[in-house]
C-alpha cells in the first residue's frame, strides 16, 4: 500500500491514516506502512486517527483530517469499513480515490469505478521448517487450499 500511495503521490504529499490501535494485526499492518512510507523522505504522516475499524466513525475520522489537513494527499485505513467511510467522506472532494484492492467490492460499494491499475502485489505464506514439520496436518491442507486458489 505504501508504495502504491508514494507512487500516486509522486514521492511527495501528505497522507493520513485511519488507525484501530487496539487490534494487533491493525498495528502491525500500520507499522508496515509507516516503515515504507519513511522511504519516502517528501512524503509526510500528518494525522493518525483511530476509525475503530467502522464505518460511520471512519467518516466522522476522516471530515475531522480533511478539516485539519485540506491539501492532504492521501488516506492508509485499515479495513473495508474504514475504506467505505473515508470514501464517503472524500467523495466529491477529491480529485480522483486511489484504493490499494484485492477485488474492488470496496470501490463498487462506495459507487466508484476503477479506472486505472497503478501498481500490482503479492502476498506469501511463510511457514518456518519446524511448524511445517509439527503442524503438517493443519498446513498441508491449506498450503494446498491456497495454491488452489492462486492457480498455482
Amino acid at each position: 500500500p505504501a508504495r502504491a500511495v508514494a507512487e500516486a503521490l509522486h514521492d511527495a504529499g501528505t497522507v493520513a491514516i485511519i488507525d484501530h490501535p487496539e487490534v494487533e494485526s491493525v498495528i502491525a499492518r500500520v507499522r508496515g506502512f509507516e516503515e515504507e512510507i519513511a522511504q519516502h523522505p517528501k512524503i509526510r504522516v500528518v494525522a493518525r486517527l483511530s476509525g475503530h475499524g467502522v464505518k460511520d466513525q471512519a467518516f466522522r475520522t476522516t471530515e475531522d483530517i480533511l478539516q485539519a489537513n485540506p491539501g492532504l494527499g492521501a488516506i492508509f485505513r485499515i479495513n473495508d469499513d474504514s475504506a467505505l467511510g473515508a470514501l464517503a467522506a472524500v467523495t466529491g472532494l477529491a480529485d480522483a480515490v486511489v484504493d490499494v484492492v484485492q477485488t474492488g467490492a470496496t470501490l463498487r460499494a462506495a459507487g466508484l469505478v476503477e479506472v486505472e491499475v497503478l501498481a500490482h502485489s503479492t502476498a506469501r505464506l511463510v511457514v518456518n521448517r519446524q511448524a511445517l514439520k509439527l503442524k503438517r496436518a493443519v498446513l498441508k491442507p491449506l498450503i494446498q487450499r491456497l495454491r488452489e486458489l492462486s492457480g498455482s
